[in-house]
């Protein structure tokens, strides 16, 4: 660790340079985004004795019985030296540089605006997305989604007060064995073990709640999760953060899946529309769960798929199909939203392009499957069954996921789904979606890591 800290300067450099490339070409990051990355690392390197890298370092090695007393001083010298001479002098330097480079972009705001840059987002949208569907297919399949939450939103609105209830449960592991508790509707996952512990303000990022980390492949039991509590708007907001973060997201998903031995380098191919999608997903189902009443936790599951469902296929018009502000204004009224958000929403997308995508369209894309099999099997469907069918075989693009659905509901007798010629389609797409991954296949494996950080974005409130 003590090593990995003196090649920061040296990888800031790196960085720098390269950003020097794309500000010759006038493609760097828009000012507002500038203004965001400078306030995080002004945040973070206010702090210099009571830093974090010098305060939990501490705490870590003073908690070493394997270390003397004598070698613990040492290392804490050594740390403190390394955090206070080049780590933060680093990060001062790099947001000297990006202040001076405000102002740079030749460009308009959004990825469309750049030379190609339709057709890079497309391709981006591949891996974001875990899918081979077009960007217009993709828009589809997020109103499809809104239409559906819309439509169970208003069914719920008799119950809401202006006053909402909070839940009776103020502790992440009250929360998190509330989640543990009522998986009525998933199949039973592997017993695990977790943390769930707040992150030091000054290495907190403001609009993250919480992430968590995946365990190593050989050792599922130890999960971590940690949680930015100056991010927390309330308890209700915490429970379903840690229901993506925790039971039935990311820890169970990921957690139940490793738990069925799969191959190795299977376990490092990065589907982060998939995996995001899940615990979206997830979350939807557990917060509806929330200990309030039916209609309001109703109203919370919905309102908050919603948000990102509707950011992620503005954020595809904008960055993908060269929507405006005035397109994103219509395109809101048209779907049945305030227009006014539509400079905001924008803001966002253009700032962080592509971030909400595998949340918003994973979520969306979950949520039509699930759809599809409900109307095909009426009272026949079984949730839980059906989440054992999305969940088998792990992180995977959407055409795969799609097949096994298709395949579940063409052997179900109660099933009056006709499997059409769009099966044969979208075999073609998963098996060209494999045939994209392959040539990355010998450098996933140089680059295997023991550990996943899946990062919880802040909820949209619409």
């Amino acid at each position: 660790y003590l090593t990995l800290l003196t090649t920061i300067p040296s990888a800031f450099e790196d960085a720098i340079t390269f950003s020097e490339r794309q500000i010759k070409d006038g493609f760097f990051m828009n000012d507002s985004a500038i203004d965001l990355s400078v306030e995080g690392i002004d945040k973070f390197t206010e702090k210099k004795e009571d830093s974090a890298l010098i305060v939990i370092f501490e705490q870590n090695v003073d908690a070493a019985t394997f270390l003397s007393d004598t070698q613990k001083e040492e290392y804490k010298k050594r740390n403190k030296e390394l955090v206070l001479g080049t780590v933060i002098p680093s990060y001062e330097n790099l947001s000297t540089q990006l202040t001076k480079w405000k102002g740079s972009r030749k460009y308009g705001p959004a990825v469309s605006d750049l030379p190609e840059g339709k057709t890079y987002y497309s391709e981006f949208m591949k891996f974001k997305g875990s899918t081979e569907a077009s960007l217009e297919e993709m828009v589809e399949t997020c109103e499809e989604a809104i239409d559906l939450e819309l439509k169970a939103l208003f069914q719920n609105l008799q119950g809401i007060s202006s006053n909402p209830s909070q839940i009776d449960l103020s502790t992440p592991e009250e929360m998190i064995e509330y989640h543990r508790a009522h998986l009525e509707d998933f199949p039973q996952g592997p017993s695990v073990s977790y943390s769930a512990n707040y992150l030091d303000k000054s290495v907190a990022t403001p609009g993250i709640i919480a992430y968590y980390l995946q365990p190593p492949i050989d050792d599922i039991q130890n999960n971590v999760m940690k949680i930015n509590g100056d991010a927390v708007a309330d308890h209700n907001s915490l429970f379903e953060t840690l229901a993506h973060e925790g039971f039935p997201g990311h820890l169970y998903q990921k957690t139940w899946y490793l738990d069925k031995q799969p191959n190795a380098l299977r376990t490092n191919l990065n589907f982060i529309g998939y995996s995001e999608g899940w615990a979206m997903y997830a979350e939807n189902i557990m917060t509806k769960k929330m200990p309030i009443s039916k209609e309001e936790a109703a109203y919370y599951a919905h309102n908050t798929s919603l948000g990102y469902i509707l950011q992620a296929a503005v954020d595809i018009g904008i960055n993908g199909l060269g929507w405006d502000v005035e397109k994103v204004s219509k395109y809101l009224e048209e779907v049945g939203f305030d227009p006014s958000f539509a400079q905001d929403i924008y803001d966002s997308c253009v700032d962080e392009p592509g971030v909400i995508v595998p949340y918003g369209y994973g979520l969306a894309k979950f949520l039509r499957l699930r759809d599809k099999a409900e109307t095909a099997l009426g009272s026949a469907f079984d949730l839980k069954t059906f989440n054992e069918i999305i969940l088998t075989h792990g992180d995977r693009n959407f055409e795969q996921v799609e097949l096994d659905v298709n395949a579940y509901l063409s052997e179900n007798p109660n099933s009056n789904e006709v499997i059409s010629s769009e099966t044969s389609v979208m075999q073609d797409r998963a098996g060209r979606s494999w045939t994209f991954y392959l040539p990355f296949v010998a450098a996933l494996v140089l680059l295997m890591v023991l550990a996943f950080v899946f990062v919880r974005k802040k909820n949209q409130e619409i």
